[in-house]
């Protein structure tokens, strides 16, 4: 991911969708954790600092396939660092 972020060239005021579900291990208690202290979002940003890196996290692909699945309608996190901007957008819905 470090290596993509830092041959992208120039992407001055861009916009960067990080949908990778970042790297995981399993912890000592057997579940999954984050294997980094950073999310790939968050590396990119340093790597690139003039773009804007939205970090959207998918469901699973079968609520893709049936939205409805859970009896209600799917909900996306999407996180970024202007929040002005988060609270603009909370009335879109997916």
């Amino acid at each position: 991911m470090e290596e993509v972020a830092s041959s992208l060239g120039e992407l001055d005021g861009r916009i960067i969708i990080d949908v990778s579900g970042g790297a995981k291990r399993v912890a000592p208690d057997g579940y999954l954790e984050l294997a980094s202290d950073s999310t790939r979002a968050e590396r990119i940003q340093s790597r690139q600092p003039r773009v804007r890196v939205v970090r959207i996290n998918l469901p699973n692909m079968a609520l893709f396939q049936k939205p409805m699945l859970l009896g209600t309608r799917v909900t996306l996190p999407i996180a970024g660092n202007e929040p002005a901007r988060a609270r603009s957008r909370r009335k879109h819905h997916v």
